[in-house]
């Protein structure tokens, strides 16, 4: 196990355990981690034999933060380079903080399955300040049989991930390929994780987003930002979308707004699947999408007035 306590890290800590479920599928864990982490509780819910969702239920401090997330199970062992497919191009999501502000990305990268990232792209927003659609300068991983891996990715920073394949290069399936990601950057207060996975080999357009998808916002632990969950129907041929949300804006705000009306145009018009969505009700915002595939995409609000951004995710 790998942790990043406020720019910490703490690398491959040995971690045994004991868990038990009860039969409407809510369970309790208990992880045994090497010092300074030392023993963590968890509640988890079960979603299928292979997902579970946890949510850690230790008092906080210096060596214990508030953890959350969902478990999967790997598939695809043994592990290599080869498990990020040769020419496979992937979408990544990164939320985290920084000097006590939120740091949100969302990319694409592509490896070539020897241990190189051949070209990317990052989009992000930390606290107002903003990059959009920068290139990728250089970039190399490494993954060993268990599906740990290390991840270094240079746009306008170097940064460094510690990652843990979910699914390798499936052959039939190279589309489900996945990992989870944990920023590891020395010298560094930054603390961010994120998801890693394969982007469909299919071409990606604005035809490609069409129908009913649903809505909600992923971002760093008490970083006081807004969330927002809702629903909207895609039009492809207009380039259109419609739809209801329900808003919460961040802490010292704190108003809710219930059944939202919101609408807009999107357009993707670049053969990475990268595109725009402009939102015109209920207030004109700018955002960048990145599609995953024809079910899913990721966005984030590329402008310097969202000072506590967020990725949003949508799905069919």
């Amino acid at each position: 196990m790998d942790f990043n306590l406020g720019g910490t890290v703490y690398s491959s800590l040995a971690t045994t355990g004991m868990y038990s479920i009860t039969p409407d599928g809510r369970g309790t864990a208990t992880l045994n981690v090497a010092a300074p982490v030392n023993q963590l509780h968890f509640s988890f819910y079960v979603v299928s034999a292979t997902e579970a969702v946890f949510l850690g239920i230790n008092a906080r401090s210096a060596s214990i933060a508030d953890l959350s997330g969902s478990v999967l199970a790997q598939s695809g062992q043994p592990f290599s380079n080869s498990s990020l497919r040769p020419g496979g191009a992937a979408i990544f999501d990164l939320t985290g903080q920084v000097a006590g502000h939120a740091v949100v990305s969302v990319g694409r990268i592509v490896t070539d399955g020897a241990g190189q990232v051949t070209e990317g792209t990052l989009d992000q927003n930390s606290a107002g300040t903003t990059l959009t659609n920068f290139p990728l300068t250089t970039a190399n991983y490494a993954v060993d049989s268990s599906g740990r891996g290390t991840l270094n990715l240079t746009f306008n920073t170097t940064q460094t991930f510690v990652i843990y394949v979910v699914k390798g290069d499936g052959g039939s399936t190279p589309d489900q390929r996945s990992a989870f990601l944990l920023e590891t950057t020395a010298s560094s207060t930054e603390v961010g994780t994120g998801f890693l996975e394969a982007q469909s080999s299919s071409p990606l357009t604005t035809a490609s987003i069409a129908g009913r998808f649903h809505s909600g916002t992923l971002s760093p632990a008490v970083c006081g930002c807004a969330g927002i969950s809702g629903v909207a129907d895609f039009n492809a041929g207009a380039g259109s979308f419609a739809g209801v949300r329900d808003r919460r804006e961040p802490s010292g705000d704190s108003r809710v707004f219930p059944r939202e009306n919101w609408s807009g145009t999107y357009s993707i018009a670049d053969s990475s699947g990268r595109g725009i969505l402009q939102i015109a009700s209920p207030s004109p915002e700018h955002a960048v999408i990145y599609a995953v595939s024809s079910s899913k995409f990721v966005m984030l609000i590329p402008e310097a007035a969202v000072t506590a951004p967020v990725v949003t995710v949508f799905e069919k």
